[in-house]
């Protein structure tokens, strides 16, 4: 999957494939990364860049959402703190794998 993903960001970095983002791959995040890879190059680091970045905005959303819920600052923190040791998260973010990670920050979001 990581592989028709670069490949397809690739094709989107190079204005080979601008429309084609399917649904499999996630309505964005080919953009993203094609934009990454426009500006670091087509590289393994840069799907790391954009998969912590997300992983750290998850994290701090969460934080927020729980705050503005429970009111109560522990709870929230520590709310924060079982998502970024989760370790399904953290498999896939350190798997490389979009999946997971984008549904969760659309899912924070909406």
């Amino acid at each position: 999957f990581l592989e028709d993903t670069a490949c397809l960001a690739k094709e989107i970095a190079e204005g080979n494939s601008f429309g084609y983002a399917s649904y499999r791959y996630g309505i964005v995040y080919p953009y993203i990364l094609a934009l990454l890879f426009r500006i670091f190059g087509v590289n393994l680091s840069s799907i790391t860049i954009l998969n912590s970045i997300l992983f750290l905005v998850n994290i701090v959303l969460i934080f927020l959402f729980s705050y503005l819920y429970l009111e109560n600052e522990f709870a929230s923190i520590l709310s924060s703190i079982v998502y970024a040791v989760n370790p399904l998260v953290l498999k896939y973010v350190l798997n490389l794998r979009n999946e997971f990670v984008a549904c969760s920050t659309f899912l924070l979001f909406f």
